[in-house]
C-alpha cells in the first residue's frame, strides 16, 4: 500500500531540512578547522640612516 500524499509531504520537508542542517554542520566544521593560531613576522631592522643591522635579535611580547 502506498502512503497518501498528505503523509509523504511532511517527510520530504523533514528530509530536506535534515540535509540542509547536515550541510551547515559540515561546512561550519570545515571553517573552524581552517582557523590558524599563530603568525609570522618578517622584516629588516635598520638604523637612522636606513642601513640594515645584521644579527639583531627582536623580542615580541604581549597577547591579543
Amino acid at each position: 500500500m502506498i502512503a497518501p500524499l498528505s503523509v509523504m509531504q511532511p517527510l520530504r520537508m523533514r528530509s530536506a531540512r535534515t540535509l540542509v542542517l547536515a550541510l551547515l554542520v559540515v561546512l561550519s566544521a570545515a571553517a573552524v578547522g581552517a582557523q590558524n593560531i599563530g603568525a609570522t613576522l618578517q622584516g629588516l631592522i635598520t638604523d637612522a640612516q636606513k642601513a640594515v643591522l645584521p644579527g639583531v635579535a627582536v623580542t615580541i611580547s604581549g597577547s591579543a
